[in-house]
């Protein structure tokens, strides 16, 4: 609903299409956790920083270079 309370339908795409999912999860108290399917896949901060910190710079340096920050 618009802040008028009329209802909206759009489609969006992408990042974009991302980020409303992200929002309306939150509207309905769905949290990160909930949509995680092995928690055993989940790992701590030094376990991520060793095992995939240089890939994940990597992917955001490739997406900066490309959408800009």
């Amino acid at each position: 609903l618009d802040r008028h309370g009329n209802a909206l339908d759009f489609e969006a795409r992408g990042v974009s299409a991302g980020t409303y999912q992200h929002e309306v999860d939150h509207l309905r108290g769905k949290l990160f956790i909930d949509s995680v399917g092995d928690p055993a896949s989940l790992c701590t901060w030094d376990g991520f920083r060793r095992y995939h910190e240089a890939d994940f710079r990597s992917r955001v340096e490739a997406l900066v270079a490309r959408w800009g920050s």
